[in-house]
């Protein structure tokens, strides 16, 4: 798990904050690819404190998880051994497992509210938001019938990505496109984006946030 995601769950999550196994699964994944890193430099890539890092080893250790070789904390070398790799493959797909599994829940709550435009007429939609969420509906419309014909972001550094085969435009590309449906898939400026382009419900494009 690399550090800026490390940051992120500590920093954004509300609901789903990291779990012991979770950070043990961390810190033995770190321990894996950096044997020779010290404790302090563990602590900042998995987003803990040094001491609480310290209690992780010693008890992943006194488990047989893991092997601690060198006189002094200058040479320390960790190695996982073979009951604590098997471990760590057991931490990794119990957490890939309730990955999917959230992310199955997700798509339906998606797919819920989508049926509710769906019932409104929609049958062609521009995405606004070229986010993580954005890809998440895209997969809950996959088969819907709907036709997806842009994503559009108001940031000028992600026009021209691809995301999904889709090409990012600007929301200035909107009245060209003529959708049924503009849907705001950014959840954080979904109010923000909504006051920008609500004026398009004048020329009959419906504008719905998630």
């Amino acid at each position: 798990m690399k550090l800026r995601e490390q940051k992120m769950i500590k920093e954004t999550l509300e609901f789903l904050q990291p779990t012991p196994k979770y950070r043990e699964l961390c810190i033995l994944k770190e321990l894996e690819n950096n044997p020779k890193y010290s404790q302090k430099k563990i602590a900042e890539k998995v987003g803990l404190a040094p001491s609480m890092v310290n209690t992780y080893i010693k008890n992943i250790s006194k488990r047989g998880f893991l092997k601690c070789t060198g006189e002094n904390h200058k040479n320390m070398q960790y190695i996982l051994t073979e009951k604590g790799q098997a471990w760590k493959i057991e931490l990794l797909m119990k957490f890939l497992n309730e990955t999917i599994l959230l992310y199955k829940a997700g798509k339906n709550e998606f797919k819920q509210k989508l049926m509710i435009f769906i019932n409104e007429g929609m049958k062609k939609v521009v995405l606004y938001g070229a986010s993580d969420t954005c890809e998440l509906v895209m997969n809950a419309l996959g088969n819907l019938g709907i036709k997806i014909l842009a994503l559009v972001d108001s940031d000028p550094k992600i026009h021209g990505k691809v995301i999904n085969g889709f090409v990012v435009k600007p929301p200035c590309a909107i009245e060209e496109l003529k959708p049924d449906f503009v849907i705001i898939t950014s959840l954080g400026c979904g109010e923000e984006i909504y006051s920008d382009i609500s004026g398009l419900e004048k020329i009959g494009i419906r504008v719905r946030k998630l």
